[in-house]
């Protein structure tokens, strides 16, 4: 519900629906698209689309062209959201990335994990990184 909260947040901000990106390889994109609990239309990807690789979602939605979408980077590691896993620096591939923010999520009134996102104005495309 936090990422559905930030999606719509983008979306009222910049009048277009941002595109998502989970940057691990198996957990985030997967679980963003099993428990989209509002039916929120997101447009969830994962992390292939910057040149790593994303399990399944590398069949699923190939490697991206550049776009002129919001970008919200998705991660439970604050680095991932700065450096690509061969350290290749994201900053390079995105279109005015924002700072990178964190929100907590709770169950039960419960502390259960922090989320870390980056949103970028637009994605220029992999071409830059290694």
């Amino acid at each position: 519900m936090e990422v559905e909260q930030i999606v719509n947040e983008v979306r009222q901000q910049t009048g277009q629906k941002p595109i998502v990106v989970g940057m691990s390889k198996w957990s985030v994109a997967s679980s963003l698209l099993f428990y989209n609990q509002s039916g929120n239309d997101m447009d969830i990807r994962s992390r292939n689309m910057f040149g790593d690789s994303g399990a399944m979602f590398e069949f699923w939605s190939p490697s991206q062209s550049p776009s002129t979408r919001p970008i919200i980077m998705v991660s439970m590691k604050r680095n991932r959201l700065e450096h690509g896993r061969l350290g290749d620096d994201l900053s390079q591939i995105l279109d005015r990335p924002g700072p990178i923010l964190s929100r907590t999520i709770y169950r039960d009134d419960k502390q259960l994990r922090r989320l870390y996102y980056r949103v970028a104005r637009g994605y220029l495309g992999n071409k830059t990184v290694n």
